[in-house]
């Protein structure tokens, strides 16, 4: 009837265990329960077959306990489970049950087996044989590369119920004690140590457990939702300390928890200060009351973050979700809806906006300028003659040349076919000359090569207007005025330059 409601309270405990981690701890109480109820039965059982039987399955049962809780010790402190130490444990179970069940055939898990008559009970003697002692051994080495472990992980990370985790692994440091007792056959006014003090062990763990709520996964799911969660997240106080960061955000920064925790922000991550600072988000300040949440993008460390910065009057939660792939993503449309596929320069759309947005820029307004337009002589027979491969490979290497020939912050486009637009932006008329002329020397000494490997020579004509200052014209004149004038340098037998000042032609 105990054993039966043992197991009913041990199904229960599982379901009520939800972290798979906690799982372990549940089984291991489980098994607690159930070896403490055959200690039990010993005292109350007089038959000796069923003590024998009785006993043996106490030891199964205690030694599955032990090893569930150092899995359970392990994967907690650890945040990871190992299965080597998983195989290991179980191997280890399952050998020595074979062991004390097949102890009459060579007498290594036990010498010998007697009953001592204590008032009306009988009390079991055991002699432990080597093979006792080995797992005693065994265990003893597992359990302190465990705790060793998670001593060196102590300030790694915040752990809710640290003080639970290291009280437990003593609690299991005397166990095995207990056990290698036992396994010396130290008895005390000839009663066994091991049994009675395991009991009692077992008994206060169970106690201590569940009077410190550690079945309560509310906590437990939050704390390991902190620091799973995919998003680095930064908890400061009003005084600008912080109180707490999640793993992500200790793995991005390459710190340890206790690298970060209460430390200044100032000190300890100081981009992301600065940008509060540049946003008037100090810790320290008493900012609008009606605001509460902050959102803005913050680059570190060549990412990108989605920050959320939430303030409240005892501290500050900073959210950062990493964006780089999609600002990647948005760099990489923007450019494909910018750019020609062909050349690489700016198509037409683009190119027209950007020129006209640098016109009406208060900072060029009033400089003087030089719109270009140009395209190659010939380029339909080019194509015809040819074919269209050699004709993209020539307008591929025109633009790099002129490229290589202004500068960066000049506009360069495709306005459709072989013509092109260039806005030199702050250069006078000798400056354009030479770009100009540049360009075309160098376009003429190009040899160009077709599709089979032969060289070929080809020309541009340009059409330019240099203009003293952006407010005297808008787009649509300068270029009109600047095809005029590439139709005057074709008009001249083409190869030509032909570059006008806008007052001296009028439309």
């Amino acid at each position: 009837m105990l054993i039966a409601s043992g197991l009913v309270a041990f199904a229960l405990l599982i379901l009520r265990a939800k972290p798979a981690h906690f799982r372990l701890l549940t089984i291991h109480l489980g098994l607690c329960v159930l070896w403490i109820i055959t200690h039990l039965l010993e005292v109350f059982i007089h038959n000796e077959e069923m003590l024998r039987l009785i006993n043996t399955t106490g030891n199964i049962t205690g030694m599955a306990a032990i090893s569930f809780f150092l899995l359970f010790i392990y994967q907690y402190v650890t945040g990871k489970f190992k299965p080597t130490l998983s195989y290991t444990l179980i191997g280890l179970n399952v050998f020595f049950a074979i062991l004390r069940i097949t102890n009459p055939l060579h007498n290594m898990y036990h010498r010998s087996i007697s009953f001592i008559d204590i008032g009306p009970y009988k009390q079991i003697y055991q002699d432990y044989g080597a093979g006792f002692g080995i797992m005693a051994c065994l265990y003893c080495l597992i359990l302190l590369y465990i705790f060793f472990n998670h001593s060196s992980r102590r300030n790694a990370y915040p752990r809710i119920f640290q003080p639970q985790i290291s009280v437990s692994l003593y609690l299991m440091m005397l166990f095995i004690v207990y056990t290698l007792i036992a396994a010396l056959n130290l008895h005390l006014f000839n009663l066994r140590i091991f049994g009675h003090l395991c009991i009692l062990s077992g008994l206060f763990f169970t106690a201590y457990t569940y009077a410190n709520n550690l079945f309560n996964i509310t906590p437990l799911t939050r704390d390991d939702t902190f620091n799973h969660n995919t998003d680095a997240i930064l908890v400061l106080s009003r005084g600008g300390i912080i109180v707490d960061l999640n793993q992500p955000l200790c793995a991005f920064l390459k710190k340890n928890w206790s690298d970060m925790a209460g430390k200044p922000l100032q000190s300890a991550y100081p981009e992301l200060a600065l940008k509060m600072e540049e946003l008037g988000l100090e810790p320290d300040n008493d900012v609008d009351s009606r605001q509460r949440s902050y959102r803005f993008v913050f680059y570190s460390e060549n990412r990108g973050f989605d920050t959320n910065i939430s303030l409240t009057q005892q501290f500050i939660k900073v959210v950062m979700h990493d964006i780089t792939p999609l600002l990647k993503t948005m760099k990489n449309t923007s450019q494909l809806a910018s750019t020609d596929p062909l050349t690489g320069v700016y198509n037409r759309r683009f190119s027209e906006a950007a020129i006209q947005a640098r016109m009406a820029d208060e900072k060029f307004i009033h400089t003087s300028y030089c719109f270009v337009v140009f395209d190659i002589d010939h380029f339909k027979t080019i194509n015809d003659q040819y074919g269209h491969q050699t004709g993209d490979d020539i307008l591929r290497e025109i633009t790099d040349i002129f490229r290589r020939s202004i500068r960066p912050s000049d506009i360069f486009g495709r306005y459709g076919g072989d013509e092109f637009i260039i806005f030199l932006h702050n250069v006078n008329e000798s400056q354009a000359w030479v770009i100009l002329n540049r360009v075309h020397d160098s376009i003429n000494h190009h040899r160009f090569q077709t599709e089979n490997g032969r060289n070929i020579q080809t020309t541009i004509s340009m059409g330019a207007i240099l203009a003293a200052s952006a407010a005297q014209l808008d787009y649509q004149d300068v270029f009109f005025m600047a095809d005029e004038a590439l139709y005057q340098a074709k008009e001249k037998g083409r190869n030509q330059i032909c570059l006008r000042q806008h007052t001296s032609l009028a439309r």
